[in-house]
């Protein structure tokens, strides 16, 4: 029993992973800006690169990729944009 236990906490290290690349790549093939949506129409290009500074949205996707992976290992699941408030309560 321990053993087939063992196998199948092993099994799921590399869906986790899949799942995430999944979601996380997901997220960035959406058609749309983040950073426009917040700003609306009536942000200056200067407000959208400081949203997306603050955002992160102006690094590498790996970058990014690497951020939200360690944020989710940590139990960070980020901030909802709509509430401001962590996604992990809403």
């Amino acid at each position: 029993m321990l053993k087939f236990l063992r196998r199948r906490l092993l099994q799921l290290a590399p869906v986790l992973l899949g799942v995430s690349i999944l979601v996380f790549f997901g997220m960035h093939l959406i058609p749309g800006d983040v950073a426009q949506l917040l700003l609306g129409d009536k942000g200056t290009d200067a407000d959208l690169q400081r949203i997306r500074h603050q955002l992160g949205l102006d690094r590498p996707v790996y970058i990014q990729y690497v951020r939200f992976l360690g944020g989710i290992l940590q139990g960070d699941f980020g901030v909802s944009i709509r509430t401001r408030q962590p996604v992990i309560w809403e």
